[in-house]
């Protein structure tokens, strides 16, 4: 997000004037005040955070779905992370929306940069599937990951 990638400018345009209550930081090496500036500069507010390093976010995953994502390749997006974070939470039922496994292009951007995750996030949520709390609206990725497709949703 911090990069000069025009998929890094339109996740950051994305965020502008936003909230959230717990923010889950994955720290990459350049630390959370480089992070925090950013965000505050772009009006992001938030009223907690955690932050995890790598190791953290492969055990919390490990620990989940019985996946290793400890290499660069099998790094899941950040997406599937908040799925496997919320299921970790054994709340309320899991509903993905706006999800998608195609190579490439992002919900919030149209110019179709290619997505570098799609191998690892299939991989973590056919481990998933099985978990009767999580559904999806996306009839491709029910398909592609035999999670439940919510009835009547994406056809």
């Amino acid at each position: 997000m911090f990069g000069d990638s025009i998929a890094n400018h339109e996740a950051r345009a994305m965020l502008g004037g936003l909230r959230t209550g717990l923010l889950v930081y994955i720290d990459v090496g350049c630390g959370f005040a480089a992070a925090r500036r950013c965000l505050r500069a772009l009006g992001y507010a938030w009223d907690d955070v955690a932050v995890l390093g790598y190791d953290q976010r492969a055990q919390l995953v490990l620990d989940a779905t019985g996946v290793d994502v400890s290499t660069e390749v099998a790094k899941p997006s950040t997406g599937v992370f908040a799925v496997v974070l919320a299921l970790l939470l054994k709340g309320a039922p899991v509903c993905m929306a706006g999800f998608s496994l195609r190579q490439a292009g992002h919900a919030y951007s149209a110019s179709n940069q290619p997505r570098h995750h799609v191998q690892a996030d299939m991989s973590l949520l056919r481990a998933l599937a099985k978990n009767e709390r999580l559904c999806t609206t996306a009839a491709d990725v029910a398909e592609r990951t035999g999670i439940a497709l919510v009835a009547g949703v994406g056809a």
